[in-house]
């Protein structure tokens, strides 16, 4: 954070951020880091205080520090936290896996005309309508790191976003999705990449799979034709539309509850 280099190749202007101010490119930097603040105001005075500083700074000093500053260094930053953290811990295995998880959530935005306009909005119980933005993250399960993240206009889609997560995946990675994600052309992405996956799907999603609920056999390997739509999805991700080879397994929770797995690892290829 406090690197010439890393802060002219995270500026938006080779002026920013050049003087020796309050709100340096560290300051706001930490200011980011230390998470969701009620106020800007409230956010930096509890920085200073932390850094055991007297300075006071305005709420409108901080604004305009904050549009100087990327998202882009922060997204940078955190992997160098990530690649940091496994310098020291090597990453835990499973079957010599790092299980990674991949999950969703909504993000409530503060109220903001221009952040309405770039995320779309929602309303809530109140039928006020604020903006909304749509997170996908991959975590680290056995250590609980989190390792890369996307964040969208609320309309854009989980699949998308772990779409495009993907090429964070490493081919000694297991991505573990629940039943929002699986699809044909994200299944023959992971095919591509050469990364293996495990996903929870409904019991009703294809022909195959109601048909392997309804055998109440433990498991079986299918060939996953695609239809049209499918192929289309897979040109669009540039990737082989070829069947795919797929082991379903299924867990019975108890009391008449089951959960079905989709799974491929280098065994099922």
């Amino acid at each position: 954070m406090s690197d010439p280099t890393f802060i002219r190749e995270h500026c938006y202007h080779p002026r920013d951020f050049s003087r020796q101010r309050s709100l340096t490119f560290k300051r706001m930097a930490l200011f980011f880091l230390s998470g969701a603040v009620p106020s800007l105001q409230f956010g930096i005075d509890k920085l200073f205080r932390g850094l055991g500083e007297e300075t006071r700074v305005t709420k409108q000093a901080v604004s305009k520090a904050c549009q100087k500053f990327p998202y882009e260094a922060l997204v940078s930053l955190q992997q160098q936290a990530v690649n940091t953290f496994h310098a020291v811990q090597a990453p835990r295995r499973w079957m010599g896996y790092r299980l990674v998880a991949v999950d969703g959530t909504k993000i409530r935005l503060p109220l903001n005309d221009d952040l309405a306009d770039e995320f779309g909005t929602q309303g809530n119980q109140t039928k006020t309508r604020r903006p909304m933005a749509l997170l996908v993250s991959h975590q680290d399960v056995l250590t609980r790191v989190p390792l890369s993240c996307e964040l969208s206009p609320v309309y854009m889609g989980e699949r998308f976003l772990a779409e495009r997560l993907l090429s964070g995946l490493r081919t000694d990675d297991l991505a573990i999705y629940d039943r929002g994600f699986p699809s044909f052309a994200l299944f023959a992405a992971h095919r591509h990449a050469q990364v293996a996956f495990c996903a929870r799907l409904t019991l009703n999603f294809t022909t195959q799979v109601t048909q392997f609920v309804a055998s109440g056999d433990t498991e079986t390997v299918i060939q996953w034709t695609p239809s049209a739509a499918m192929r289309s999805d897979c040109a669009a991700l540039e990737v082989c539309d070829q069947p795919l080879t797929l082991r379903l397994i299924r867990i019975d929770l108890g009391k008449g509850h089951i959960e079905i797995l989709n799974q491929r690892t280098p065994t099922y290829r």
